[in-house]
């Protein structure tokens, strides 16, 4: 698929379906597990065309794949930018949710129930957001008795 996504490319950069074409080449790459790649086809996506529909859906791609490779700081900043940017997008709730999770990672236990607090009552699994707050109070009552 990625091969026939890169020939249309070539052959159409300019045509309306091309931002398209080029997202669905990050999507494969994603499939892949070829977060790095994926990352750099939706950069180039954002830079090539910047007033692509689908600009949220972008951001919060990119979060999620720098989420899994580990990139958090770059997670943080994807999710943000739908957080910012697009607060009637369906992406809005996962956003909040990946922020929370991120910092989670981090350790920053309350910048992440901030966002689990904010994700509570838009989270489509509320009880997932439930389940990472009582996590996070664990996890702060034992660095508590640790200290």
């Amino acid at each position: 698929a990625i091969i026939e996504y890169e020939k249309f490319l070539r052959t159409a950069p300019k045509h309306p379906q091309a931002p398209e074409s080029l997202f669905k080449i990050s999507q494969c790459y994603t499939q892949l597990h070829k977060h790095e790649q994926a990352q750099l086809e939706l950069e180039t996506l954002l830079k090539e065309y910047p007033t692509y529909e689908k600009t949220d859906e972008v951001y919060f791609t990119m979060g999620n794949n720098a989420y899994i490779g580990g990139l958090y700081k770059q997670a943080l900043e994807s999710y943000q930018m739908v957080v910012n940017h697009f607060s009637k997008s369906d992406f809005y709730p996962q956003a909040i949710f990946g922020l929370a999770s991120t910092y989670e990672e981090l350790d920053d236990f309350t910048n992440a129930k901030k966002y689990y607090e904010q994700a509570l009552p838009i989270y489509p699994a509320k009880e997932v957001v439930e389940i990472r707050l009582k996590s996070i109070q664990k996890r702060q009552e034992r660095k508590f008795q640790k200290s």
